[in-house]
């Protein structure tokens, strides 16, 4: 009965001598591919062993992977060329030494085995946000999760109807106004012009276009106007045009009225963004 091939020395290319499996390694880094050759004919036992062993010790993992003997086996070859690539001669280890890790690590790649390490990051330990909650039918733990910026995109939509309900309201009780009072009260809220501006453009005074001014502000707070635009008086006019002081006055040089326009302005400007 004929006996395997062995680790054994193999026949050398030069006559009489024979070389290592160290040797062997320098040489097929080198860049002899028929070296290469050689040194996996030399370690196959060695392979074989390691795989026949990983088998033995993990026969369901091997099955549930569909991890079969010949797969590990010729995992070795690709564990040997990364192993031979990685040898360092003047380290003092074997080139052995660098196989043994390469080929752990290309079964361990095989069969979804995890070292120590990995074992212990928390990235390996982690529950996968598209599991199932247990009880609950077809519902995975990312729909449990609440969306932080939800609540803002809806206050901003929200926010967003809101001014442009109150731009259009304004703008109907401004136009409600005689033409010279809407004039003023645009070109000084809406346009930030001055009232020597408004003066000069409407051919007036300044002084009569501030007559007009205040005769705006009052009308807006009359009328059709207040009707239109007293559902905010809660949020807007009630904290400005219904409470009013001398010392507010010594404070801002502004009228509470005129507060009250100005605010609405600032959610209101004349082209609103959609």
């Amino acid at each position: 009965m004929k006996q395997r091939l062995s680790c054994s020395l193999i026949p050398l290319y030069r006559s009489g001598e024979t070389m290592t499996i160290e040797e062997l390694a320098i040489r097929a880094k080198a860049g002899e591919p028929e070296q290469a050759a050689a040194l996996f004919e030399r370690l196959c036992n060695l392979f074989r062993m390691f795989a026949g062993r990983t088998v033995a010790k993990y026969p369901e993992r091997c099955a549930r992977s569909g991890v079969t003997f010949d797969d590990l086996f010729q995992s070795c070859y690709f564990a040997m060329l990364e192993a031979m690539r990685a040898y360092d001669p003047e380290s003092g280890y074997r080139f052995t030494t660098y196989l043994n890790y390469h080929v752990k690590n290309a079964f361990r790649r095989l069969l979804g085995l995890r070292t120590e390490a990995q074992r212990k990051s928390p990235l390996n330990n982690c529950t996968s946000l598209d599991d199932e909650i247990p009880g609950a039918d077809n519902v995975i733990l990312s729909d449990s999760i609440p969306d932080e910026n939800a609540g803002l995109d809806f206050e901003e939509a929200e926010r967003r109807v809101y001014n442009e309900k109150l731009h259009r309201d304004l703008d109907r009780a401004l136009s409600l106004l005689p033409e010279p009072c809407e004039r003023v009260l645009r070109g000084r809220y809406y346009q930030g012009k001055t009232m020597a501006e408004i003066a000069e453009e409407s051919g007036i005074t300044p002084q009569a276009a501030r007559k007009q001014g205040v005769k705006a502000m009052r009308l807006m707070r009359s009328g059709e106007r207040l009707r239109i635009l007293k559902e905010y008086r809660t949020g807007i006019i009630s904290r400005y045009a219904y409470s009013s002081g001398l010392s507010s006055f010594r404070h801002s040089g502004a009228s509470s009225v005129e507060w009250t326009v100005e605010k609405l302005s600032a959610l209101c400007p004349e082209n609103p963004t959609p």
